[in-house]
């Protein structure tokens, strides 16, 4: 009965009280009045509203404050300054309650704080909240566990205050939301296959991956849960694309655990019958890709043989190109530079082939290239075109030499 009146007493003090949303974007309601959007939101006013719910459980001095937010600006009494915002920004959010418990801004000894006992309800508190208590929840509790991740999961529309990236104080808080964000999302993964619930384990990750595009973990559940319900192309397809994704961004190469759910795809695919619809899977994945395709060393020795008939039968021209990053005196650099650099050169080779065109990093320091109906002259002129942009944007310490090579390729 106790805990049932206080949450009456919670809810009709937040309906008095502002809403404040932070998760995805960010906006503040009093009642229908949606504060943010009436007064603007990139202002130092809102600023200021930003670090006192971001920092809230803090007493924070004047000094602290003006540093924190504008350490550039040149303000002739910044502790007036502050003070003279802090009453505009009560101003704005309609923080006039004379009784100081409900009082959304408090002052005390010198620091400014947001008040925690205040008439508000904010989102990243509800979602912790939920998290907290799914938490403990799940070993007794399988099924109301659920429940409350799905209801936090809910409430995480996006990471914490995207809209402000500029804005460095903010980082700390926003990675702590998002880690307790995948956490949640891994622990209620566990849940789902202890009960072999592959089905939701699918529909969990594809909502996660809108958050969290790179996690290891969550790829390897997801492919695993498709494999379970016997959906093999479309494993095999996430698959292809989650390497070449973190390939791209990261220049990392398939770890032990992806190269072991490959396998297990690969075996599964033995004893599947494709059909239409499996590869048509695979195409539109595809399809979906910009630009020209980054494929596996394997893959693209397929479709070169594939392209090589296909040119015999068309008497097309067809060259493979080799790009080679060295040190000037043909030793490779350092294994983080070369990594950095062979990033740099990737996305250059990427937006500077056709969309017709393919390429794999075939070793550590080398990218093939397939070009083609493509002579050797404009193939000359592409690899030219590629190793002048490279030697604009790789930075590295070690100065990094960018050595193409191309010939044609016999048809015959």
């Amino acid at each position: 009965m106790i805990e049932s009146d206080n949450q009456v007493l919670k809810e009709n003090k937040t309906e008095r009280g502002l809403k404040i949303y932070t998760l995805g974007r960010f906006s503040v309601y009093r009642g229908s009045e949606n504060l943010s959007a009436k007064h603007g939101r990139f202002t130092k006013t809102w600023e200021l509203f930003l670090y006192l719910i971001t920092y809230r459980h803090k007493l924070t001095p004047l000094e602290k404050i003006y540093e924190t937010l504008w350490p550039d600006e040149e303000w002739s009494d910044p502790k007036k300054n502050i003070k003279n915002m802090i009453h505009r920004l009560r101003k704005l959010i309609g923080d006039e309650e004379t009784v100081t418990k409900n009082v959304a801004i408090v002052y005390s000894q010198g620091c400014y704080c947001w008040n925690c006992c205040s008439a508000y309800w904010l989102d990243v508190e509800e979602f912790e909240l939920r998290c907290r208590e799914a938490v403990e929840l799940s070993e007794d509790n399988s099924i109301s566990a659920v429940e409350k991740y799905k209801e936090a999961l809910e409430l995480y529309r996006g990471d914490y205050l995207t809209e402000f990236m500029e804005l460095y104080w903010l980082a700390p808080a926003r990675l702590h939301y998002h880690q307790l964000f995948l956490k949640s999302v891994l622990d209620l993964l566990k849940i789902y296959k202890k009960t072999r619930k592959y089905n939701e384990i699918v529909k969990l990750c594809e909502n996660a991956f809108i958050i969290e595009q790179f996690d290891e973990e969550l790829h390897l559940n997801y492919i695993d849960a498709l494999i379970k319900v016997d959906k093999i192309a479309q494993a095999r397809a996430h698959y292809q694309y989650i390497t070449s994704q973190l390939y791209k961004e990261f220049g990392a190469k398939p770890s032990e655990a992806l190269q072991r759910i490959y396998s297990v795809i690969k075996n599964k695919e033995k004893r599947h019958e494709f059909g239409i619809g499996d590869f048509k899977t695979i195409l539109e994945l595809y399809e979906q890709e910009e630009g020209s395709l980054l494929c596996e060393a394997d893959t693209f020795t397929m479709l070169c043989q594939l392209e090589r008939k296909r040119a015999k039968r068309q008497n097309s021209p067809l060259c493979l190109a080799i790009i080679t990053l060295t040190s000037p005196d043909y030793r490779l650099p350092p294994p983080n530079e070369l990594n950095e650099a062979m990033d740099t050169l990737n996305k250059v080779i990427m937006h500077n082939l056709r969309e017709g065109d393919f390429y794999s990093r075939w070793n550590e320091s080398q990218f093939a290239i397939l070009l083609i109906d493509m002579d050797i002259n404009m193939s000359e002129k592409v690899l030219l075109r590629i190793k002048n942009k490279a030697d604009e944007k790789i930075k590295t310490k070690t100065a990094v030499v960018v050595r193409t090579s191309v010939s044609h390729l016999k048809t015959g």
